[in-house]
């Protein structure tokens, strides 16, 4: 909440915080809300956190955005955790119409858009190079790692398995060393 804060201030020809002070009260009273009540509350599972789910849907109904007609830090703050929840906790479709609602109007905007694609490449690139970083011999990291970090070549993290899928804690595969080298 307060880096979203510090950005809205920083940068107001984002217009991230609205204009006028009534709106402002608004925008801060959700960023308090989000911040002491909606944050806190998945980690405490689905049945507390769908209660507080409720209240912010409850709140947002009626209105595009948090703060009525005007995206603001609210709404950033909002649709992140809304996006962690539904994502980790999977709520049926349709129980939170309106932050469903405002969801997917946070997804439809350019700039969630092109974050949402920058996040997605770096975690792939840190599933693929840490290992090389953590583990690869000097040549083959000290080869690597560079071209990685400058984005001229990209690492990838793969697995599958029946049972398992991509959950790569239920792999059940065994590589065992023998005198040829490893045995899968």
């Amino acid at each position: 909440a307060g880096i979203l804060y510090y950005l809205a201030k920083t940068y107001p020809e984002a217009q991230l915080m609205p204009a006028d002070t009534e709106a402002q009260a608004h925008a801060i009273s959700w960023m308090s809300f989000i911040a002491a009540t909606v944050h806190p509350a998945r980690p405490r599972g689905l049945d507390y956190a769908s209660k507080i789910f409720t209240l912010a849907d409850d709140r947002l109904a009626g209105r595009d955005w948090a703060v009525g007609d005007q995206y603001s830090i609210a709404d950033i703050h909002l649709f992140r955790l809304f996006w962690r929840f539904a994502g980790s906790l999977a709520p049926p479709r349709g129980t939170f119409p309106n932050l469903e609602a405002h969801h997917d109007r946070m997804m439809r905007r350019p700039a969630v858009i092109k974050t949402i694609e920058a996040e997605t490449a770096l975690a792939l690139q840190g599933l693929g190079g840490y290992p090389i970083l953590r583990s690869a011999k000097p040549e083959l990291s000290d080869d690597w790692i560079p071209r990685l970090s400058a984005g001229d070549a990209v690492a990838a993290f793969a697995l599958s398995e029946p049972e398992a899928g991509s959950d790569a804690a239920a792999l059940e595969l065994q590589a065992e060393e023998d005198e040829d080298g490893f045995r899968i």
